[in-house]
């Protein structure tokens, strides 16, 4: 059964959180754009955390990897990701790249 307190507990501690999968290529490029962007960020294994990922999974029915929350808010994937960095909204919250 999902953890939906476990999520709302992490995003309360660390409000810009990736869950990944080992050997995922799209979790490996979302954290190098993150990276790039000097976005501090908690990194969650999927296979060692698997309550807090089948509880974003059922919550945002996103079940592919990564699955990325910046300030608390959710993005998705390396996809949405990367089209977010390009918007108004990124800049406002993360200011022009470092």
């Amino acid at each position: 059964m999902p953890d939906c307190d476990e999520l709302a507990n992490v995003l309360k501690k660390d409000s810009n959180i990736i869950v990944t999968k080992v050997g995922c290529p799209f979790c490996i490029k979302a954290v190098d754009l993150l990276s790039e962007w000097k976005i501090e960020f908690r990194d969650f294994d999927g296979a060692k955390n698997r309550s807090l990922d089948e509880a974003i999974s059922t919550k945002y029915s996103h079940s592919t990897f990564p699955k990325i929350f910046l300030k608390g808010k959710f993005i998705g994937g390396f996809d949405r990701l990367s089209e977010y960095v390009k918007t108004k909204e990124f800049i406002d919250l993360f200011g022009p790249k470092k």
